[in-house]
């Protein structure tokens, strides 16, 4: 399980166009939904709770993997453009 703040601040850049601005300001339950919602994540895989977000096993393991292809991906692109 993982509380809202902390799954928000770390799978949020996963979903482009879901900036600050576009959140539901206070109600992080709703932001946790919508960025399992953006990210196709079967809801028979996690259930949302008052303050934690609870998956299945391998499930957010799966979200880390994804998150982590993303952000290399990302640092590759930064370090060609650096080279050249």
């Amino acid at each position: 399980s993982m509380i809202f703040t902390d799954f928000i601040s770390k799978f949020e850049p996963l979903v482009p166009g879901l900036s600050k601005g576009s959140r539901v300001e206070g109600d992080e339950k709703v932001t946790v939904s919508l960025i399992l919602d953006n990210l196709d994540i079967d809801k028979l895989n996690y259930r949302i709770g008052d303050t934690r977000v609870f998956f299945r096993p391998g499930c957010l393991a799966q979200l880390d993997m994804n998150r982590d292809e993303k952000f290399t991906g990302i640092v590759e692109q930064f370090q060609a453009m650096c080279r050249g």
